[in-house]
């Protein structure tokens, strides 16, 4: 009787180890799967916190299996910037080290969020007094870089280069286009403005004074750049002498003489 019993708890022995033995490797084979289909993701770098512009050095890209992906995950960085590469989102919530990016935590900026969240890091948001057509065209938009010229009496200077526009009149930079039909998350700078007179560029503290001393010395004008064309060119004055590069030195004054006595002396 004892050598059954010994039998049957041997044979149960063996079937329970079996039945482990194949639950492991079945958990094995399904960890395996779920591992080899991979997706891209785009997560934070570092803590972000809420209202915050989302630039590409607080992001990567990291890989999770697609069976944890949620709806709205970004999948790529492409994805948060301008065709430029600017930044064209804010955060409406802190986002934590390594947490997946979701579009319900951030936003496209507009007049409401302010301007000073668009403003890059360690620069300054500067109104520029230009003239009413320079904005009312359409031509100058959020996002572009321009040349700042200044024209003092006669002479004429580039005062600044490369600077970012950040609003044109009461559009700012990523803000999404109110008139379009169907709109996506992801939606380019504004294709229009409208309203109001200023543009406001991004500038350093320095060319902030820069600015601050010209503006009531000069009339300023802008020269559109291309938004590929990034370098710093050395560009002389121009003045009335050397608008047509003519190489001669202006008379400034005649005198007037009578044998060898002067007798008058005028500007010409």
């Amino acid at each position: 009787m004892k050598s059954k019993t010994a039998i049957l708890l041997a044979i149960i022995s063996a079937l329970l180890g079996i039945f482990l033995v194949m639950s492991y490797i079945t958990g094995v084979e399904e960890r395996s799967a779920l591992d080899s289909d991979l997706k891209s993701v785009v997560v934070a770098k570092r803590y972000i916190p809420g209202y915050s512009l989302l630039s590409l050095d607080m992001i990567k890209v990291s890989q999770i299996p697609s069976k944890y992906l949620q709806p709205g995950s970004i999948t790529s960085p492409k994805e948060l910037v301008d065709k430029a590469g600017n930044p064209k989102f804010i955060t409406v919530v802190p986002v934590m080290e390594g947490e997946v990016l979701l579009s319900t935590k951030f936003m496209l900026p507009s007049m409401e969020t302010g301007l000073s969240v668009v403003v890059p890091m360690g620069q300054r948001a500067v109104s520029l007094p230009v003239e009413e057509s320079m904005t009312s065209s359409g031509l100058i938009k959020p996002g572009n870089r321009i040349d700042l010229i200044g024209t003092f009496g006669d002479k004429s200077v580039y005062v600044l280069q490369n600077l970012l526009v950040l609003s044109v009149r009461n559009k700012i930079i990523g803000e999404i286009q109110r008139k379009t039909k169907k709109s996506s998350f992801i939606e380019s700078i504004t294709e229009e403005a409208a309203g109001g007179g200023a543009i406001t560029v991004a500038v350093t503290p320095e060319q902030a004074l820069k600015i601050a001393y010209a503006k009531d010395k000069c009339v300023f004008n802008l020269a559109l750049r291309n938004m590929s064309d990034f370098n710093m060119e050395r560009i002389n004055y121009i003045d009335q002498y050397n608008l047509l590069d003519i190489k001669v030195k202006p008379i400034e004054s005649v005198k007037v003489y009578k044998g060898i006595d002067k007798i008058d002396e005028f500007l010409k």
